[in-house]
């Protein structure tokens, strides 16, 4: 029990750690049945926070950081107006009656805001992976590993290369 207690002494450990806590808290971040839904988001995002903090062993002043890098990465909001956004397809149709200058005016909105979106999710990861000392930020770039491989059997949680 006090070996779990104590700060990690290897980079190798803390990588298990993190394997370990990922597979642990995946299956607990899809809730089933009626728990699913837009009320239990806000509980999601606080206990992937709080799961994160653990396995990074994050001081309190770093809190608010990740908080913002998670905000930040998050899934985008849904367009306002059913299509009309930074989320809109390029090449999308012109709307009936809608001469193409208007088009590229609308095009080049969405564009814009889309640039600022990007812009502002680069900034929260700069600030949130520059607040971490050098053992976090091997943790963390483990934890991005694990959260961007792709799932199956070639991917860090699978049994090895596909058969065949």
């Amino acid at each position: 029990m006090t070996m779990i207690l104590q700060k990690p002494r290897s980079a190798r450990w803390l990588a298990a750690m993190l394997l370990l806590g990922a597979t642990c808290t995946a299956s607990a971040e899809r809730p089933r049945g009626p728990e699913r839904g837009p009320a239990n988001v806000d509980a999601m995002r606080t206990r992937e926070a709080d799961d994160i903090a653990l396995l990074l062993h994050l001081r309190p002043d770093q809190r608010g950081a990740l908080v913002a890098f998670l905000s930040a990465w998050g899934p985008p909001p849904p367009p306002r107006d059913g299509g009309d956004g930074p989320n809109m397809r390029p090449g999308s149709p012109m709307p009936g009656g809608e001469d193409f200058a208007r088009h590229l005016e609308r095009f080049e909105a969405q564009a814009t805001a889309h640039a600022a979106h990007d812009r502002s999710r680069l900034i929260a990861a700069r600030s949130f992976y520059d607040s971490l000392d050098t053992p976090q930020r091997a943790g963390f770039e483990a934890l991005m590993r694990i959260r961007h491989a792709p799932p199956g059997p070639g991917g860090p949680l699978g049994a090895g290369p596909p058969p065949g």
